[in-house]
């Protein structure tokens, strides 16, 4: 490139009169190309090093000065060590849907705004090429680079009322464009539904490397209460969709109360058959041991409940037979 810019303002390239290209300030410039034989000029910025498997997005805004749209561009997108083999390709970019790598056809942009997409394969720094070829004018203005990453796409394992953690996984959310497989370090942050249907933040924890997470909880997951995971990419700052789980019945708990309140009921019971003058020592024994039967039987079917009516209706009918042993004499 000259040293210093024509009248214009334009800095052309050393050694052939083929481009030009003119810094306008707030991330602007416009280039301007003399046909020269059909040759192609370029003009190329280097990135920081890239994360392997990150999307990024280049934005910007074309403008033709002139009615004539001559000037075709494409990118080239490498590692330094490639930069001068213009035998490799480089990466494959998108703008606006459209595929405007080395090896794609040269193309017109429209005036106005474009993002150019793709995906990094190393984690190296890379040139972002921009090509010209014919003969006209173009301005570039808005132009802008940040990491596009989506998040993981987030599951919680199945929740049961009094468990003291909760746990998922994540899963890779951008297949199409040869993502990241790995999403270990994004951040998951864990919500609870208050009353009033506002998402309170539970805790917050990071993906392994295996694509799991896991956070403890301070207090025991409650029956229907609904938790939220929402996954956030920390190179990017995107946010993934949000996975709701509900808690759900856990008999274990209340098959242990009910044994507990039939326990109470036989042990009631008891006492009153022993202290009923009405009995003889006999009827005393065998009402004692009709209890007993009568207990085994009813946590032994509160045991085979697995939904609260179940265990709900043999608790009640536990009961009933416990009372039913009481015969008071004559």
């Amino acid at each position: 490139m000259s040293d210093t810019p024509d009248a214009d303002g334009f800095y052309k390239t050393n050694g052939i009169n083929l481009a030009s290209y003119r810094p306008n300030g707030n991330n602007s410039m416009s280039i301007k190309q003399t046909n020269n034989g059909g040759q192609a000029a370029s003009i190329a910025t280097q990135t920081n090093n890239l994360a392997s498997g990150h999307r990024y997005q280049l934005s910007f805004s074309t403008k033709y000065p002139t009615a004539s749209k001559s000037l075709l561009m494409k990118f080239r997108i490498v590692t330094p060590n490639n930069f001068t083999n213009s035998s490799d390709p480089g990466l494959s970019a998108n703008i606006d849907g459209k595929d405007v790598s080395y090896n794609s056809p040269w193309m017109s942009p429209s005036d106005g705004n474009h993002t150019m997409d793709f995906t990094s394969t190393s984690d190296d720094s890379y040139f972002i090429e921009f090509r010209t070829s014919g003969t006209g004018s173009l301005d570039f203005n808005g132009i802008n680079f940040i990491d596009v990453t989506p998040a993981g796409i987030p599951s919680i394992n199945n929740i049961s009322e009094g468990q003291n953690a909760i746990s998922g996984k994540v899963s890779q959310s951008d297949t199409s464009t040869g993502g990241r497989t790995i999403l270990k370090g994004d951040t998951v942050n864990v919500y609870q539904t208050n009353d009033q249907g506002q998402n309170i933040l539970v805790g917050r924890t990071v993906v392994d490397e295996n694509n799991n997470w896991s956070l403890p909880l301070d207090n025991s997951a409650v029956l229907n209460q609904q938790y939220t995971a929402i996954v956030t990419n920390n190179s990017s700052g995107q946010k993934s969709a949000a996975s709701n789980s509900i808690v759900q019945y856990n008999p274990a708990i209340h098959q242990q109360t009910y044994k507990q309140n039939l326990q109470d009921e036989h042990d009631k019971i008891v006492n009153d058959i022993a202290n009923d003058p009405t009995l003889t020592t006999e009827e005393k024994a065998k009402q004692t041991g009709d209890a007993g039967q009568a207990l085994t039987n009813g946590q032994a079917e509160i045991d085979k409940g697995t939904t609260a009516d179940q265990i709900d209706s043999a608790y009640n009918q536990g009961k009933t037979n416990i009372d039913a042993s009481h015969v008071p004499g004559t």
